[in-house]
């Protein structure tokens, strides 16, 4: 079984100096789209397109292979380009702090553009929107030419109709009921651009924000008398959407097929994708529904340093959510959808079998049968090691978790170390769960069970009988293991502080495991950091039967690595795509994709210490089928999607 792993966002690799505003066009005639990025310093950045338009692959050109090499507007440059007068190549208008907008005729051609700044007949000369404007252009009005819509640092937006002619434009600034945003105001620093995202023939506008949020306004009205309605909650598909501060939207058919792709900027100079998976109606050229993908799992904010795990603890056959935190709480979420359809929601105290219990700091919630009663029990790690243990006294239906005296804690005695985060699994293959944990030296923990499936007892292994003895990863390690190669037997990864996570193949056996890291391209995480603490697992979250990966971070971010690649010999093959979201504080009809925090991979402990991958592949795949995001319900009865946030920056994965 191969592994690769590769970045889908096309412009992951761009970094400007911050505020980043991307704008795709084909500027050079040989039909993909290239980009630029405006900037805080006032200049442009050029990528171009060197793939083609299945595929791109954006690589950045300076000096004179960049067409606007020379640029500077002052600060904070957000550029549009549109053949404003009529000769079939693309001029550029660049918006910068001061409210001004400077205009660049292309004097020359389509395919080898020269840009010159020519204030003399710059349609838009003495228009000033007060500050930081971020022009859009758009035939809003559909009389065959260009109109112009002008965000500002105050968030409302200008609008200025083209009364002239398709080849000497002239504009006109509309206010009161003749411009369609009157009335709107989306915060500061607004961002528009247009497109026809429902396919009804009529443009809408997304406007990006200070917030880093994007909000939708649907034309309600014609293709030539426009109506702008904004769309909250979860009928805008990018309400899930937040990129920290400073959104600058823009949409393109990037992989060509035949729907828009959603781009946005943001003032860390990065430009994050999002891939559009709506379905297109049987013989028809149209988008049924925009459904913008960044994870298969919904992603929450529940309190700082969180550490979540997917189980199913109430014996229903589907997946509910148990969730550690800095506070050394423990929280639940009931799915009270299905197995294809989870829908979350946060029952009160009495109901949260977990209610009471608070193991100090930093709790790090697992799950196994580890007696073999036929219902799952708890451990957790906290900031002091301490792997404690909460029996299930209750029944599978109906679990109620109490924390064990010492002497009956089968790690009494024993310590994984500072911050620890236990996970179970059958290393050696006898038939009884063993358990590993990270920590905050970096290295792993071993505590192998000495004991029986019935009754367990944890020895700390020392040396070289710890398949990972002498493996440092730097800090704050977190462990997971999964068969990656197809021999039947577990592997590991290991995220740490340091943002990468590596890769350890078990070259033994599975009854006598022995680990070697692999690196360079033989590490399929090669070359990706995900800035600073790592924490992966691995399922198969978007139900193809094979398995993805998800990663997440220590600065509000989680990448997911979808795997694209068919099978081989038999064996499902890994070849990993990557996406990625950014959680912030947010209002109650936020939807937040991404977090601090570890991911945890006890959601396939009870299945994976057996050996049993059908099964993990199985249950995965009745969580996420289907369920390009979570919704977590206020209330059982509730039909609508409402999500619960909690305060600080970290997440639910």
């Amino acid at each position: 079984m191969a592994i690769d792993f590769e970045a889908k966002n096309p412009l992951g690799d761009v970094a400007v100096e911050r505020e980043s505003a991307t704008t795709l066009i084909d500027i050079d005639g040989d039909n993909d789209l290239d980009a630029f990025v405006g900037n805080s310093n006032g200049t442009i950045s050029f990528f171009q397109n060197i793939g083609n338009r299945r595929n791109p692959n954006f690589r950045e050109r300076t000096g004179n292979r960049n067409p606007l090499d020379g640029v500077d507007v002052g600060s904070y440059s957000k550029p549009a380009f549109v053949d404003i007068d009529g000769d079939r190549d693309l001029d550029a208008f660049i918006g910068n702090s001061s409210g001004e907008v400077i205009f660049y005729e292309n004097t020359r051609n389509r395919r080898r553009p020269r840009f010159q700044e020519n204030p003399a007949i710059n349609p838009l000369s003495g228009i000033d929107v007060g500050s930081y404007s971020a022009p859009a252009f758009v035939d809003i009005n559909q009389d065959g030419d260009f109109d112009v819509f002008i965000g500002n640092s105050d968030g409302t937006i200008s609008y200025f109709e083209n009364t002239g002619k398709k080849r000497n434009p002239r504009f006109r600034e509309r206010t009161a009921n003749r411009n369609p945003f009157d009335g709107f105001d989306i915060g500061s620093y607004s961002a528009p651009t247009f497109v026809d995202i429902d396919n009804d023939k009529d443009f809408d506008a997304f406007v990006g924000n200070d917030d880093g949020t994007v909000e939708l306004f649907e034309n309600t009205g014609t293709r030539k008398r426009p109506t702008f309605s904004q769309i909250l909650g979860g009928r805008n598909p990018l309400f899930s959407k937040d990129v920290g501060t400073y959104s600058t939207p823009t949409f393109a058919d990037i992989d060509n097929d035949k729907d828009f792709d959603f781009f946005v900027g943001n003032s860390d100079g990065t430009v994050d994708f999002l891939e559009n998976i709506g379905k297109v109606q049987r013989n028809q050229n149209r988008i049924k529904k925009p459904e913008f993908f960044t994870n298969p799992l919904g992603l929450f904010d529940v309190g700082s340093d969180n550490i979540p795990t997917l189980v199913d603890i109430d014996g229903d056959k589907d997946l509910d959510a148990v969730i550690g935190n800095s506070n050394g709480t423990i929280d639940f979420f009931e799915n009270i959808g299905t197995k294809n359809k989870p829908r979350f929601y946060l029952p009160v105290s009495r109901e949260n079998p977990f209610f009471g219990i608070d193991v100090g700091s930093n709790s790090s919630p697992a799950f196994a049968d580890i007696d073999n009663d036929g219902d799952l029990d708890a451990f957790s790690g906290n900031s002091d090691g301490n792997l404690i243990f909460f029996e299930n006294v209750g029944t599978k239906n109906n679990p109620r978790f109490s924390r064990s005296k010492a002497i009956d804690n089968p790690f009494n005695g024993l310590n994984g170390g500072s911050y620890s985060t236990p996970t179970f699994i059958d290393i050696d293959n006898d038939g009884d769960l063993d358990a590993f944990s990270g920590n905050s030296d970096g290295n792993i923990s071993f505590l192998r069970n000495i004991g029986t499936k019935k009754r367990p007892e944890f020895a700390l292994i020392l040396g070289s009988p710890n398949p990972f003895n002498g493996v440092d990863v730097g800090s704050f390690s977190k462990i997971t293991f999964i068969n990656a190669d197809g021999d039947r037997d577990f592997d590991a990864f290991i995220g740490s502080s340091d943002g990468t996570v590596k890769y350890f193949k078990n070259t033994g056996t599975r009854r006598r495991p022995r680990f070697r890291e692999q690196t360079g391209n033989s590490n399929p995480f090669n070359g990706i950091d995900v800035d600073f603490s790592s924490a992966p697992t691995f399922g198969d979250l978007d139900g193809d039967a094979d398995v993805d990966a998800l990663v997440g971070d220590g600065s509000g971010f989680v990448s997911f690595f979808e795997n694209t690649a068919p099978p081989t010999n038999n064996r499902r093959s890994l070849s990993i795509v990557r996406r990625s979201a950014k959680i912030s504080q947010g209002n109650e009809d936020s939807l937040l994709n991404g977090g601090t925090g570890e991911l945890s991979a006890d959601i396939d402990v009870d299945n994976f210490v057996l050996g049993k991958e059908i099964s993990v592949t199985s249950k995965i795949n009745n969580l996420t089928e289907g369920a390009g995001i979570n919704p977590i319900l206020d209330e059982p009865n509730n039909t609508l999607p409402d999500v619960l946030l909690a305060e600080n920056n970290s997440s639910f994965f």
